[in-house]
């Protein structure tokens, strides 16, 4: 999914400018308008991330405030 690569490519570029990376994410939380094609989402999470995976939320929303946008994404990231 285009949206989900995207935004995990700028939370790679906002971690790397605080000094960190995907290793630091702890935990993250999705908010989805919609389940079709969720799997191709977490296809995507699995590309930026690896065992062990940080916790995840999804919370499905009616909306989001962009038009068009079907993703977004929280992350927290520990730094060590």
């Amino acid at each position: 999914m285009h949206q989900a690569r995207v935004i995990y490519q700028r939370l790679g570029e906002v971690l790397e400018r605080a000094g960190c990376d995907f290793s630091d994410v702890v935990a993250t939380r999705e908010f989805i308008t919609t389940t079709d094609r969720y799997r191709e989402t977490a296809a995507v999470r699995r590309e930026f991330f690896s065992d062990p995976f940080p916790a995840a939320t999804g919370v499905i929303v009616a909306g989001l405030l962009r038009a068009g946008v079907v993703i977004e994404l929280e992350a927290v990231a520990a730094l060590r």
